[in-house]
């Protein structure tokens, strides 16, 4: 994958806030590759969409809620999340 292919429009709307009141009730897009079509689901049917043989690596990491600002040289600023 190229780098510009991860380049696209995200509306603010779309982007939870806080967790979900149903754990695995959570939307699922899912793309079948070889057809093209797009199937709307929920995190609860993750496994259906896996094929048979494969590993799945897990890890139970947290995300510290932290923001970071920044100055470059030239005076230009940086917000990282």
């Amino acid at each position: 994958m190229k780098i510009k292919e991860y380049s696209f429009e995200l509306p603010p709307e779309l982007i939870a806030q806080t967790p979900i009141d149903k754990r695995g009730s959570d939307r699922l897009m899912v793309v079948d590759r070889t057809t093209g079509s797009v199937i709307d689901s929920e995190m609860s049917n993750f496994v259906d969409y896996l094929p048979s043989g494969c590993l799945l690596v897990v890890n139970n990491s947290k995300v510290r809620k932290a923001r970071l600002y920044a100055c470059s040289e030239t005076g230009g600023t940086v917000e990282f999340l």
